[in-house]
């Protein structure tokens, strides 16, 4: 991992010895919590101190406890804070014995809780249904909203988009649709809005889905969907001056993507990214 200073000079060089990266880091109480695929079966999150750059703590192997051995693959998918806490957010395996319709049923999703003060592992959110997956989640008025990508799949007839968590009880206390299904990505905006990625694949676009970018005005509620037909997947989503933008990876049209004032995604910057974070702006 390279930690560079905000004039872009290489300040810190780490080899945390796990692989892959790209699933996440969250900052919180002067650490930084990074996400690792480890073997691809269980999880790993190291805490590092950002001051000193030294490794403070390693969480291995975080899925529940009370998983048995056979159910324990725990693949982590995103590590975030919010509320106040760190969500170590992942996919694990259906309960034993449930036979999927697709191969998006053998999706379950887990969320664990560290506490950022304590460094103490707080517990997990489980029981949720199969089918269900989860890479992005937001704090809102001291809640956090899980945005379900897979929110109209066969499994799923019962179609919930956003499941709102409350990270102290480590219950789900209320759940929503959106105007548009799947959920991808989200961020919050400086405007007081929420804009929301909807990835839909090409069976589902066939089906009369569409990908786009839908802006939620948190005060009123109200939905403003604009559709994204030249760029059906996103490897992220960060936002820049309230205009949404979506780094692309693929062989075509790779790079990053922003609304521009007529609403249309124009390419900005032609590069290969795996995703986009922007940082606070200057004062």
């Amino acid at each position: 991992m390279l930690v560079f200073s905000p004039g872009g000079d290489l300040e810190h060089e780490l080899d945390l010895k796990c692989s892959p990266l790209d699933i996440g880091i969250a900052f919180s109480n002067g650490y930084a919590f990074v996400g690792c695929a480890a073997s691809g079966f269980s999880g790993q999150v190291i805490v590092i101190d950002t001051n000193t750059m030294e490794v403070v703590k390693t969480f291995d192997r975080v899925h529940p406890g009370d998983v048995k051995p056979t159910q324990q693959w725990f693949f982590i998918t995103a590590v975030a804070e919010a509320a106040g806490s760190i969500l170590v957010i992942g996919a694990g395996n259906p309960p034993e014995g449930y036979r999927r319709l697709t191969n998006h049923s053998s999706v379950t999703t887990r969320i664990g809780v560290i506490d950022p003060e304590t460094l103490a592992f707080r517990g997990y959110l489980t029981g949720l249904e199969p089918g269900l997956r989860v890479l992005s989640v937001l704090e809102v008025n001291g809640k956090v909203w899980l945005f379900n990508e897979l929110s109209h799949i066969e499994e799923r007839p019962a179609r919930t988009d956003v499941y709102v968590m409350d990270p102290q009880t480590l219950q789900i206390v209320d759940s929503f649709n959106l105007d548009h299904p799947f959920p991808n990505w989200a961020e919050h905006a400086d405007d007081g809005a929420i804009y929301i990625f909807h990835e839909v694949r090409k069976r589902l676009r066939d089906a009369g889905y569409q990908s786009g970018i839908t802006r939620l005005d948190l005060a009123t509620g109200a939905e403003t969907f604009v559709p994204t037909p030249n760029l059906p997947y996103s490897q992220g989503m960060g936002v820049y001056r309230d205009r949404p933008c979506l780094a692309n990876e693929r062989s075509e049209g790779s790079g990053l993507w922003c609304l521009n004032d007529d609403d249309v995604l124009e390419l900005k910057i032609p590069d290969r990214y795996l995703g986009v974070l922007f940082g606070p702006p200057a004062p």
